[in-house]
């Protein structure tokens, strides 16, 4: 049976070229505080009412790099 070679994608400069896509097509009137604030209640309200045992796995997967904390 033959080994498989690991690989690994370096999506940044993929990542970079969206968000810029994204905010190109944004009207001038775009409110990124506000959009931000969302962000962080909508994070808030995903995570906030995870019970003992998915926390520990979500600690995991964030120590793991996997998910950003």
């Amino acid at each position: 049976m033959s080994e498989l070679t690991p690989v690994e994608f370096d999506l940044s400069g993929h990542e970079t070229a969206r968000v810029a896509a994204v905010l190109a097509a944004c009207s001038d009137d775009l409110d990124l505080l506000a959009m931000y604030h969302a962000e962080c209640d909508a994070r808030r309200m995903l995570y906030g009412s995870l019970d003992a045992e998915q926390r520990r796995i979500h600690q995991q997967l964030t120590e793991a790099g996997i998910l950003n904390g």
